[in-house]
């Protein structure tokens, strides 16, 4: 007797019928942030310093919106260590303060992603 087939948009793990799994947040950040600054989103992998404001832009949403750990931020954009992801998100944090373009840009993505800063229960620090 053949397996059975599940339905589109499911699959079968053991017995259990569950969703496929969808792109991560992280993903449709990464995915979001290369189309705003007109390069792929395997540019933002990519060592170098070529694309540090984009790659800093979306490891800094992955931080506030996806609420990624400093260590998975890393490892999600090209194997990074914690600290270069850690280090990204302070440099924003401070460029967001005195800087209104940069400010603006993040306020834009974070609506997108119907991020809510005021329903963290508790500040992102210290990982």
């Amino acid at each position: 007797m053949a397996d059975p087939v599940p339905p589109a948009g499911f699959l079968f793990i053991g017995p259990y019928l569950v969703p496929k799994p969808r792109r991560t947040l992280v993903c449709r950040i990464q995915a979001a942030v290369a189309e705003h600054y007109g390069i792929r989103r395997k540019e933002l992998l990519t060592p170098g310093r070529l694309y540090v404001e984009p790659r800093h832009v979306a490891m800094y949403l992955s931080r506030r919106i996806a609420r990624r750990s400093y260590q998975d931020i890393g490892a999600r954009f090209g194997g990074r260590d914690h600290t270069g992801a850690r280090s990204a998100c302070v440099r924003m944090e401070g460029r967001r303060e005195i800087d209104e373009g940069i400010d603006s840009l993040l306020g834009e993505f974070e609506r997108r992603f119907d991020y809510a800063g005021a329903s963290l229960s508790h500040p992102l620090e210290g990982e």
